[in-house]
C-alpha cells in the first residue's frame, strides 16, 4: 500500500510553527486586545481563502483507487454497501492529505491565537485566568476545535501507513471554510460601523448555506450516484453514527443560518 513520502506529523508542526510566527511576529504585546483579535480574524481569512482554493484543486485532481476484490455496488456479510472502489470513501490523493495536515496544524494555532486574545483582556491575572476565561466564554468554539484537532490528528496515522479514508468526503466538508472571510468581514463591518451591514450579512447567508448545506448534499449526492440511487436513500443506508453526526451537523448549521436570516428580515422590515 502507498505511504505518503513526508511525514503527515511534520506538516502539522511546520503549519502550527508558520501561522504562529506570523502572529508573533505582527502582534505588539502593548496592543489593545481588540487589534489583536482583528489580526487573528485577519489570519484566519487568509487561510480559508487559500484553504478553499487548495481543497477544489484537490478534489479537480484525480483519485487513485487501489485494487478491491469486491465489484461496485455489491452487499458484504455486514449488510453494507461495497466502497472498495468508491472514490468517495476508498480515492487516495496526496494533496488531500497534505491539506488534512496542514488543516491540524493551523487549528492548533488558532486555538492557541485564541487563549492569547483571552491573556490579552487582562494581562495581570495569568495563564490560567486566562484559560478559565475562555472555556467560559467560548466553550462550544473550544470544543469544536478540540474535537477537530483530534479527529484530524488521529486521521494522520491513517495516512502515515496510507490507510486513509473517506478523503473526498472530508474535502467536501472542508470547503465550508469559504463562508469564513464573510464571517470576519461582518465582525469587521460591526466594529467599525457599530451595527450590523444588511449586504454583507446576506451574502453571508448565501455563501454559508451554499457551503455548509451543499457539500453535505454533494456527500450525498455522489455517494448515492455510486450505487445508483438518490441523495435520501444515500443517508438513509448509512451507518447510525454516521446518520447522527451528518444529521447533527447540519442541523446545527441550519440553527446558526436561520437565526442569521431572521436578522436580515427584521432590519429590513
Amino acid at each position: 500500500m502507498p505511504q505518503p513520502t513526508y511525514s503527515p506529523y511534520v506538516v502539522v508542526g511546520l503549519s502550527t510553527a508558520t501561522y504562529g510566527a506570523v502572529l508573533w511576529s505582527l502582534y505588539e504585546k502593548q496592543q489593545p486586545h481588540s487589534s489583536l483579535r482583528a489580526l487573528v480574524k485577519t489570519i484566519s481569512a487568509g487561510h480559508s481563502i487559500v484553504a478553499t482554493c487548495l481543497t477544489i484543486a484537490s478534489l479537480s485532481q484525480p483519485w487513485t483507487i487501489l485494487p478491491g476484490s469486491l465489484k461496485a455496488g455489491s452487499i458484504d456479510s455486514a449488510d453494507r454497501l461495497d466502497d472498495s472502489r468508491n472514490p468517495l470513501i476508498s480515492g487516495k490523493n496526496s494533496l488531500a492529505n497534505f491539506i488534512t495536515a496542514w488543516e491540524a496544524g493551523y487549528l492548533i494555532y488558532d486555538t492557541g491565537a485564541m487563549f492569547l486574545e483571552s491573556l490579552a483582556k487582562d494581562r495581570s491575572r495569568g495563564y490560567y485566568s486566562a484559560s478559565i476565561r475562555l472555556l467560559r466564554g467560548s466553550p462550544v468554539f473550544v470544543a469544536h476545535h478540540a474535537l477537530l484537532i483530534a479527529s484530524l490528528l488521529w486521521l494522520q496515522t491513517y495516512v502515515a501507513v496510507g490507510r486513509e479514508k473517506g478523503l473526498q468526503i472530508i474535502m467536501a466538508f472542508f470547503l465550508m471554510n469559504a463562508s469564513n472571510p464573510l464571517l470576519h468581514l461582518r465582525w469587521w463591518r460591526k466594529k467599525s460601523t457599530g451595527r450590523s451591514d444588511v449586504r454583507v450579512d446576506t451574502a453571508l447567508a448565501v455563501i454559508f448555506a451554499a457551503t455548509r448545506f451543499g457539500s453535505v448534499y454533494w456527500v450525498m449526492q455522489k455517494y448515492g450516484q455510486y450505487h445508483d440511487f438518490g441523495a435520501w436513500e444515500a443517508f438513509r443506508r448509512q451507518r447510525l453514527e454516521c446518520q447522527a453526526g451528518t444529521g447533527l451537523l447540519t442541523g446545527l448549521n441550519a440553527v446558526w443560518w436561520v437565526g442569521l436570516v431572521m436578522q436580515i428580515l427584521r432590519r429590513k422590515k
